[in-house]
């Protein structure tokens, strides 16, 4: 029952739109 309510496999997150790299370039920044 519980493995019902889990998020559906049917709809994976899309691989087209992948988290954005300029991102992890601002946060790196910010630590320097």
């Amino acid at each position: 029952m519980i493995a019902s309510t889990a998020m559906p496999t049917t709809t994976p997150m899309p691989t087209t739109t992948p988290m954005p790299t300029t991102t992890t370039t601002t946060t790196t920044i910010q630590q320097l």
